[in-house]
């Protein structure tokens, strides 16, 4: 997960405040750039545009986006980046999985804010109807965050050509069970229990 107040240079606008609610949806293809160029100033991790179609989540406070994450109804994108010998290992089909990438929240963002793009995520993961959730960061602070829902590492492997330098990256999974028993820990709302198998 990425945190930086970016969004407030793409838009012009003033930051954000703690007051008003947040406005949820699916980001529409015209927003794709600016939502790569985001991620892109945040994370130092080119994003490209057309990295931005497709099922990305965004949320907006007083009209400026502060958080955002991408949807990937597989997790092919992750087993291409730790390799197709390192992906046979795994203990399911990457096709069997869901995953979430580019995630970001604006530093800014409330408590209250943090739950609502947690829950949101969890709702997203959960309508999937995938058995495993897989995770990645080259962030050992995100790492640590993120294996409290997705526990059990898959690689850890260093990624070159992504950075200017080799970096390690570490990529985990775990299940909608692990999901929600985390997300219950931190008070993030869980409506979809029936969706646990």
């Amino acid at each position: 997960m990425l945190h930086g107040n970016a969004a407030r240079a793409v838009h012009g606008a003033p930051a954000p405040t703690t007051t008003d609610a947040l406005e949820v949806r699916w980001l529409r293809p015209d927003e794709a750039p600016a939502f790569a160029d985001v991620y892109t100033r945040i994370s130092g991790i080119p994003m490209a545009h057309w990295e931005a179609l497709g099922e990305v989540r965004a949320f907006f406070r007083d009209g400026v986006m502060v958080a955002g994450y991408r949807l990937g109804r597989t997790a092919v994108r992750y087993a291409t980046l730790v390799g197709a010998d390192a992906a046979a290992d795994w203990p399911f089909d990457p096709t069997e999985a869901a995953e979430i990438s580019h995630l970001w929240m604006d530093h800014l963002l409330d408590p209250d804010g943090r739950r609502e793009v947690y829950g949101a995520m969890l709702r997203d993961l959960l309508g999937t109807g995938q058995r495993y959730i897989v995770g990645g960061t080259v962030s050992p602070v995100t790492r640590q965050s993120q294996m409290a829902s997705l526990p059990w590492l898959l690689e850890e492997k260093v990624l070159e050509g992504v950075l200017a330098a080799p970096t390690t990256a570490w990529f985990y999974y775990g299940t909608p069970a692990t999901m929600v028993a985390n997300a219950m820990r931190m008070g993030v709302p869980v409506p979809w229990l029936g969706l646990l198998r």
